[in-house]
């Protein structure tokens, strides 16, 4: 589960249950999902499985208890499209930021690795809070321009991911990636939070993208060895992000 062995948040019951030693296989009919001990929810059917299956995974459930004190629900769907590709959609509810839609896909072909994944936020209410109470001087037009595109963005926030690498042959290697953002604030905001749920295969992947909290790079990479020497070739754009703190108009003119 996504939570500790001995912890109670959230646990499953049911009457019957099926173990298939053949494919390591767990059935469960009727299920029942209680948290904190309190029935909330019931499937007609439940399945596990230790091998690769399309279907629901655990949830994931989140309370902050410091000042924002929001909460939320995400329910991971996951797509097993074929022996080397795969699809996980995860959508959640927050009380405090609204909807939220992720998406991963990874392919693997030969030796070719490629992952295209995607954050999407509609109506983030706490960010547009955040923006409401910066100190805009309206009456400026310069002020009045940056006030409007920030209430804008707190509308609709993504972030779009493109990461490609293939080992050419044994002495070059091909490593490409693309990423764009809404806004410059959506990294501060979700740091922490960009992959709940653990890639196999694309850690270092991940570990980049969770690294690069403030900047990142678009770039494509022919990196490889020839007649006794390293050559690298490239061509790149760096990109670096605000925080909401350093965007205050009073700190832009300073």
């Amino acid at each position: 589960t996504a939570c500790p062995p001995d912890s109670m948040l959230w646990s499953v019951a049911s009457d019957r249950v099926y173990w298939y030693e053949n494919d390591n296989r767990l059935d469960v009919d009727k299920p029942v999902i209680y948290l904190g001990g309190v029935p909330v929810l019931t499937f007609p059917y439940m399945s596990f499985s230790q091998g690769r299956q399309t279907g629901f995974l655990s949830p994931l459930l989140g309370l902050d208890l410091s000042q924002s004190r929001q909460s939320y629900y995400g329910q991971p769907i996951y797509f097993n499209l074929a022996r080397n590709q795969d699809l996980l959609l995860t959508a959640y509810i927050n009380d405090q930021r609204g909807g939220r839609l992720d998406a991963s896909y990874r392919l693997l072909f030969g030796t070719q690795r490629l992952l295209f994944a995607t954050h999407w936020i509609y109506n983030d209410q706490m960010f547009a809070s955040k923006i409401a109470k910066m100190n805009y001087d309206l009456s400026d037009p310069v002020e009045t321009k940056l006030y409007n595109i920030q209430k804008k963005w707190s509308k609709t926030r993504y972030d779009l991911m493109f990461h490609y690498h293939n080992q050419l042959t044994k002495d070059w290697m091909l490593n490409m990636q693309w990423r764009k953002t809404r806004d410059a604030f959506f990294y501060d905001d979700y740091q922490e939070k960009m992959f709940p749920i653990r890639l196999p295969g694309f850690e270092d992947i991940v570990e980049q993208v969770k690294a690069e909290k403030f900047q990142f790079e678009n770039f494509a990479r022919l990196e490889g060895s020839y007649a006794n020497a390293s050559w690298l070739f490239e061509t790149q754009r760096y990109h670096e992000l605000m925080t909401l703190k350093r965007y205050y108009i009073d700190n832009l003119y300073s």
